[in-house]
Order: C-alpha cells, then structure tokens, then sequence
C-alpha cells in the first residue's frame, strides 16, 4: 500500500564524507532490518522509526557522491515522522553538530 513518501538526496563533493554518509545510511537501515534499536538522544524520530519499522518502506540508492533515500507510509503518524526526520536531517546537513543538540535540549 502506497501513501505519501519523502525523497531525500545528500551528496558530498569530498569522497571521504560521501563513503561515510553511505555507510551510515547503510548501517541505519540494516540496524531497521535486524530489529536492532539503539539509544539516540539526537533524535526524536530516530526513536519512533526504530520502534515501528514496518510501519513505513525505505529504499536506498547509492549515488557515486552520496545517497538518494525513499521512504513511503500509508499510515499517517509515520508520515509525519518520516517528515520530522527529514527536518532533523536538513537541519544537521546546515547546521552541523549544534543542530543536534538543539534537538537534544529543545
């Protein structure tokens, strides 16, 4: 069942970071998959994805520069926790470390 989704592209002209925002993506969702949650104070979606991984579809593209990511939910709360993430990430991508931790104490 198909509901409304994100599409999200992060690139890097450094190769370095482009293999690590890869991986890292790579880890997140085989770390999904596997069941395997983890504490993230850094997140308040992070949390909710974790605990409800069928709830929503993700597909991963390995782009030479970086990632494309899909994620799609019929359900609406998920939708917007999916958005809520992709805020999180856009936020990090501008605003490095100190956007996290905004979302730490906020």
């Amino acid at each position: 069942m198909r509901g409304l989704c994100i599409h999200a592209v992060t690139i890097s002209y450094v190769p370095e970071t482009a293999a690590l925002l890869q991986a890292h993506v790579e880890q997140m969702y085989a770390r999904l998959a596997g069941d395997r949650p983890f504490p993230y104070p850094m997140s308040r979606s992070v949390p909710v994805m974790f605990a409800h991984p069928t709830l929503y579809q993700r597909k991963l593209t390995l782009l030479k520069d970086g990632v494309a990511v899909t994620e799609n939910s019929s359900d609406p709360e998920m939708v917007r926790v999916i958005h809520a993430h992709a805020r999180e990430i856009t936020r990090f991508v501008q605003d490095g470390m100190p956007a996290m931790m905004r979302s730490m104490m906020g």
